[in-house]
């Protein structure tokens, strides 16, 4: 990546300046407060910075619904759920909450890739519960407290931006940029040096920013991508797959309807399950 280029802004130094207000707590001008907090001045957000003003300006989508639904989903019965109004019908409902999809988060092949890394991917025909079963793994490593992301390919979410590489990699993005754990300033002075958000930028200036973010973490960042099957561009898609993959501390679960592609399937780091075997079926509600 050329460090001179304008649309990255690196080396600008033309950057807001927060020290001066470091051992401030609350400093009064023109009738307005500014609220300093204290830690890390990298990781900072502004009135003018926020998540809804990044999605905008990356055109980011934000799959926080669509995980708020399967979870939902996951702990109300069918009827409830009817009655509460939550209807989608990508989303499979489980038949016991508290205990369906256990087995595979007890299973050896997840507690494998959870603490060795690299790629799951699950396998299954339409109605296997892909959805709810990358749901339960999101809400494991949340509750675990690690750095976990996700996106879910939708076709009947209205929006190309759910079914497209440049979707992927926006809403990844702002996902991972905004987050503490990682340097917010890389993605806050990309966003001022391209006009504040007026500037749209480039789906490859997004996906090196986003490889630099997570490369430049020291913990371990979790992807899960649902529904792959029903992305636009899954060569492009899987070709990102296996760039994050050679990062090292990039740990990434896909579910499709599809198997995977041949040149992702790595013995030594690849791990594969078939929803459709009949042992695991049994653990499925098909609708």
């Amino acid at each position: 990546m050329n460090g001179n280029d304008p649309e990255l802004g690196v080396g600008d130094t033309n950057v807001p300046a927060v020290g001066a207000f470091t051992n401030s707590k609350n400093i009064s001008m023109s009738k307005s407060t500014v609220n300093v907090v204290k830690g890390d001045q990298n990781n900072f957000v502004s009135s003018e910075f926020n998540s809804k003003i990044v999605q905008e300006w990356l055109n980011a989508t934000d799959s926080s619904s669509k995980y708020a639904t399967a979870c939902n989903k996951m702990t109300e019965d069918q009827s409830s759920s009817q009655v509460a109004g939550i209807e989608d019908p990508q989303i499979q409902v489980p038949v016991g909450p508290e205990d369906t999809g256990i087995w595979l988060l007890k299973d050896t092949r997840f507690g494998q890739w959870k603490d060795n890394g690299n790629l799951f991917w699950l396998e299954g025909k339409a109605g296997s519960g892909k959805t709810f079963l990358c749901t339960n793994i999101i809400k494991t490593l949340k509750e675990k407290h690690q750095e976990v992301f996700y996106h879910y390919f939708d076709t009947l979410g209205g929006s190309r931006a759910k079914v497209t590489h440049g979707g992927l990699v926006a809403s990844l993005l702002e996902e991972i940029g905004m987050h503490p754990s990682y340097d917010q300033k890389v993605l806050k002075d990309l966003f001022e040096n391209n006009q504040k958000g007026n500037k749209k930028i480039s789906v490859s200036v997004m996906q090196g920013v986003l490889l630099s973010l997570v490369s430049n973490c020291s913990e371990h960042t979790y992807i899960i991508l649902d529904a792959m099957d029903e992305c636009q561009e899954p060569d492009e898609v899987s070709k990102f797959i296996q760039i994050l993959l050679g990062i090292g501390n990039v740990y990434v679960v896909v579910s499709s309807r599809n198997p995977m592609p041949k040149f992702l399937e790595q013995p030594w780091v690849t791990l594969k399950l078939s929803l459709d075997e009949e042992e695991t079926m049994e653990d499925i509600i098909n609708i």
